[in-house]
């Protein structure tokens, strides 16, 4: 009866060793996902900053553009040249294509 005590407690032990164990891992694995979480915020930020900035840049690249299809626009027109506006093309291109 002492055996059968001794083993019964030596597996309750080692029942509690092993759940502390998995508690201790579930919680750091739980700190490692938040943090993971945290830098995957900062990444998506970081891009989205990066494609704000790009699309700021294509923005004032297209008005250039446009200004320079104006003035030539302009100064065809002031030199009484002909001048040709199209509107409603069915394959619509407003800025030259790049070089």
């Amino acid at each position: 009866m002492i055996v059968y005590s001794i083993v019964m407690t030596a597996l309750c032990m080692a029942c509690l060793i092993c759940l502390g164990y998995e508690h201790v891992g579930r919680v750091k694995t739980q700190e490692r996902l938040q943090e993971r979480e945290a830098d995957l915020f900062e990444a998506r930020k970081e891009i989205d900053s990066y494609r704000i900035e790009k699309a700021n840049r294509d923005g004032v690249e297209a008005g250039r553009s446009s200004d320079a299809m104006y003035k030539s626009f302009l100064s065809q027109f002031s030199a009484g040249e002909q001048v040709t506006v199209m509107l409603r093309r069915d394959n619509a291109e407003y800025y030259a294509p790049k070089s």
